[in-house]
């Protein structure tokens, strides 16, 4: 077993720690926003097309058909979830695993390393989330404006650029996985340690 943690790995638990927290608050309050936001729509349906209600009764705008409202505004209720698990959990338990693992007996793992690790992943996993909200707040909007055409609506986010949403969602999704790749790959390297002699010792000692 391992003694104090070594200066980087409290840095990098601390960075992890305070991410997640942070994430966690955000998923609970998008989790508020999309409820209030989504009593502005109601299940009903004239000829099978969604409108809107003129004049609003109370917060309700919108009259939606069942597979309509569920898809209006998909990426904004996802956003609640996935910024739980990527921003919250997910730096949870990395902080955690380092914690254990240290104090495990595992091989030090270098400051470069954890950096690598960190900083791609915080900074993919942030921008992946900002892409979910701005879908979602984009789409939803647009309904409650009455435009009725999700796809598109689809079409022209990003400016209407394809290039411009696939270099968005590869570079951010990129980052995140390397910077994950990174933390997993040396985690396991470390744990192989685990219990094995300390370097010069002989099998008998």
């Amino acid at each position: 077993m391992n003694g104090e943690l070594p200066p980087h790995y409290r840095t990098t638990i601390r960075r992890f720690l305070r991410f997640g927290v942070i994430g966690l608050a955000l998923g609970m309050i998008l989790g508020l926003a999309w409820t209030e936001l989504g009593r502005s729509a109601r299940y009903g349906e004239v000829n099978g097309q969604p409108q809107q209600v003129d004049p609003p009764e109370g917060r309700i705008k919108l009259q939606l058909p069942p597979g309509y409202k569920w898809e209006a505004g998909l990426s904004f209720k996802l956003s609640h979830g996935h910024t739980i698990l990527i921003a919250g959990l997910i730096p949870l338990c990395f902080a955690f695993t380092l914690v254990v693992l240290h104090q495990a007996g595992g091989k030090q793992i270098s400051p470069g390393a954890l950096n690598w690790a960190f900083w791609p992943y915080v900074v993919g996993a942030s921008g992946a989330l900002l892409i979910l909200l701005y879908k979602g707040v984009v789409g939803f909007s647009a309904v409650r404006g009455g435009n009725f055409d999700l796809a598109a609506i689809e079409a022209g986010l990003f400016a209407g650029s394809r290039a411009l949403k696939g270099a968005c969602y590869g570079t951010t999704h990129s980052a995140m996985a390397a910077g994950a790749f990174v933390l997993v790959y040396q985690v396991f390297r470390s744990a192989g340690h685990i219990g094995a002699p300390p370097a010069g010792a002989s099998a008998e000692s």
